[in-house]
C-alpha cells in the first residue's frame, strides 16, 4: 500500500473524530487484547530485525500498540496508542491530549523505534502547541 502522510494524517485525524468506526468498534479497537496473556514476542521490547529496542512493555489491541514507557505494563490501555511501522514510520494518536500525529519515514529494516524516538525529542513542543489549540 502506498500512501501519503497527509493521507495516514487525515485517517488519524477522521478515526479521532469518530468519522470512521463507531462507539462498540472504537471501544474493540482500543481494548486491551494482550492483558491477560503473556507476550510471547514484542518489537517495542525486543527490537526488529537487530535493530534498537525501547525495552518498553507495549500491549496490544486490534491493529495499533498501547503505549506504555516502562520494563513491565503499568499504563492506562488506550491514553496512547500507535502502529510504528518496521522503516521507522511512527503514526500516533495521543488520547489522553487529544491530539493525533505522523513521523514518516523510510529508514532499513528494523529502524521501528527512530520515528518513535524523533518524535519523543520533540514531544513537550508539540504537547504545548497542542494544549493551546
Amino acid at each position: 500500500m502506498h500512501l501519503t502522510a497527509n493521507d495516514y494524517l487525515a485517517f488519524l485525524k477522521a478515526l479521532r473524530e469518530g468519522l470512521l468506526l463507531d462507539a462498540i468498534s472504537i471501544g474493540l479497537l482500543l481494548t486491551d487484547h494482550t492483558a491477560s496473556i503473556p507476550m510471547v514476542y514484542s518489537p517495542i521490547l525486543s527490537g526488529i530485525g537487530g535493530g534498537a529496542a525501547l525495552g518498553e512493555d507495549w500491549h496490544y489491541g486490534f491493529g495499533l500498540w498501547h503505549e506504555c514507557r516502562s520494563a513491565t505494563f503499568n499504563c492506562a490501555p488506550g491514553s496512547r496508542v500507535s502502529s510504528p511501522g518496521a522503516l521507522g514510520t511512527y503514526p500516533f494518536w495521543d488520547r489522553s491530549k487529544g491530539y493525533t500525529g505522523i513521523v514518516v519515514r523510510a529508514g532499513d529494516f528494523g529502524t521501528l523505534t527512530t520515528g518513535i524516538e524523533i518524535e519523543r525529542s520533540v514531544r513537550s513542543s508539540v504537547e504545548q502547541w497542542a494544549a493551546c489549540q
